[in-house]
């Protein structure tokens, strides 16, 4: 990694809103890239809150490897009472245990992620806040303190650097980087379709638009819709649209795979899609950490969000908004219409590279610090 800051003498704290899990992340990416080099602390986010919450610090804590430490977010009282005194306890006592973990050096970067904890917390040496905006929420919880208050802010769209270069005139936008889906177990009862397939791939949680996955699937019965991920939905509405929709004979759900089988299903789809629920404005401008992937595969994109990267059309990324644009572009790509030029897609996923955002994250800092 070609940057100028002590790296070795360097501790990076991470607060993630997202814990610690066999799926990849960006905040676990970044936080296994920078435990190449660095001493690392994972925060993992907080359970609910338990009278025996107490006795989860030892318990919870754990190493990837020899850099890179996990422990959780000492979640000792519950914030739904005084939520401001209890939040300040709680970061107080997680920032003691954080103490315990950290490296030799005289330096530590955080890296938050998350809105909600340790926003204020010091460990009392020379230091260096960011705020990156992984989940838009401008406003939401700590989110305008983070951006006021932080030494750079790091959005990953471009709207969102709009907005918050308002509040904090060192923010940069850096996307998402080009992260491995990891899974858990090797199926080989799950084989390749031979015919078209559609392919979803992450979680299916709330933000997706299952009615619109359904109407999909029934009107393009000859279609395969491959569902690869898991389920982390809560309301009762979407998992009947769930069950309704993996009823459908064309809608084969196959959980997680080994990353050889995995690539396979991706480098075989004829097309992704990233069903986004849009309701608001605010909806619409989303950067989905799967696309990426789904760039690399160099198939076409159906997707409901615009991540406003730049020549849409050379890469196949077909925006979306009606019923009738979804028939259109589906039947464009079935019949072979949707067309992509692999050089400039090849140019464009060189700034997913995870190596070429962190020197630039670290430069940014460095030049800030000197």
């Amino acid at each position: 990694m070609k940057v100028n800051l002590p790296l070795d003498e360097t501790t990076f704290i991470i607060t993630s809103d997202v814990p610690w899990s066999h799926k990849d992340t960006l905040q676990q990416a970044i936080a296994l890239e920078l435990s190449k080099y660095s001493k690392v602390i994972f925060l993992n986010p907080p359970v609910l809150w338990k009278p025996s919450s107490g006795f989860a610090g030892t318990k919870h804590t754990f190493r990837e490897n020899n850099n890179l430490v996990i422990i959780p977010y000492q979640h000792l009282f519950p914030v739904r009472f005084f939520t401001g005194f209890f939040t300040y306890l709680n970061d107080y006592f997680t920032t003691r245990r954080i103490k315990k973990y950290l490296g030799p050096g005289s330096l530590v970067i955080y890296w938050r992620t998350d809105k909600f904890r340790l926003v204020k917390s010091t460990v009392g040496r020379k230091s260096f806040a960011i705020y990156h905006v992984i989940s838009s929420g401008l406003g939401k919880a700590y989110d305008l303190e983070l951006a006021v208050n932080s030494d750079l802010v790091v959005c990953i769209h471009k709207k969102d650097l709009d907005e918050y270069l308002n509040y904090n005139i060192q923010s940069i936008l850096v996307p998402p980087a080009l992260i491995k889906d990891t899974t858990l177990t090797n199926d080989s009862s799950i084989s390749v379709p031979d015919s078209d397939y559609l392919m979803i791939t992450g979680d299916i949680n709330s933000g997706f638009d299952i009615g619109m996955m359904i109407k999909m699937a029934i009107d393009f019965p000859a279609l395969m819709f491959i569902i690869c991920g898991t389920v982390c939905l809560k309301s009762r509405e979407d998992v009947d649209q769930l069950v309704e929709f993996q009823s459908l004979p064309n809608v084969k759900f196959v959980g997680t795979l080994s990353d050889s089988h995995y690539n396979e299903m991706l480098k075989n789809a004829t097309m992704f899609c990233l069903p986004f629920r849009v309701v608001t404005e605010n909806d619409l401008y989303k950067f989905p950490i799967i696309l990426p992937l789904y760039l690399s595969a160099r198939k076409p994109i159906i997707s409901t969000v615009d991540p406003m990267i730049k020549n849409q059309d050379k890469v196949g990324f077909l925006l979306v908004s009606s019923d009738s644009e979804i028939k259109e572009n589906i039947n464009k790509i079935l019949e072979r219409r949707v067309s992509i030029d692999n050089e400039y897609a090849g140019q464009l996923l060189k700034e997913f590279d995870m190596k070429g955002q962190m020197n630039v994250i670290l430069n940014k800092i460095n030049s800030s610090l000197n």
